[in-house]
């Protein structure tokens, strides 16, 4: 008798804490695999003011984002166009580059969306 009370209850915290997850699913995903970003963490203590995560991902602290600016105006010969939000546009003549801002444990982490033109 007690076994089934104790599997109902730990069957029904169970159950709510997976309702809790659903409903609150966009704070409580993470990335795949975010062995990287806490890499690129590391990469900002020596007072870099971005670390490279990935192939086109860039972590920033919050308050650093001109050094990342003009890193990806030199690295892919665009220019800064606007900032909406919390995304920035470059372009050139041959692409197009928007980034898409997330927030890892308070730091920010632009991936690259780059769309070449023909």
């Amino acid at each position: 008798m007690k076994m089934k009370v104790l599997c109902a209850v730990i069957s029904c915290v169970f159950t709510l804490a997976l309702v809790a997850l659903y409903f609150n699913r966009n704070a409580t995903i993470w990335p795949s695999n975010p062995f990287p970003y806490f890499v690129g963490m590391f990469g900002l203590i020596n007072n870099n003011s971005f670390s490279m995560v990935s192939e086109n991902v860039y972590i920033t602290r919050s308050e650093d984002r001109e050094e990342l600016i003009w890193h990806i105006e030199n690295t892919h010969g665009v220019k800064f166009t606007e900032q909406l939000g919390t995304g920035f546009f470059f372009d050139s003549d041959k692409k197009h580059i928007g980034t898409v801002r997330e927030i890892f444990f308070g730091f920010n982490v632009y991936e690259l969306r780059i769309t070449h033109f023909q």
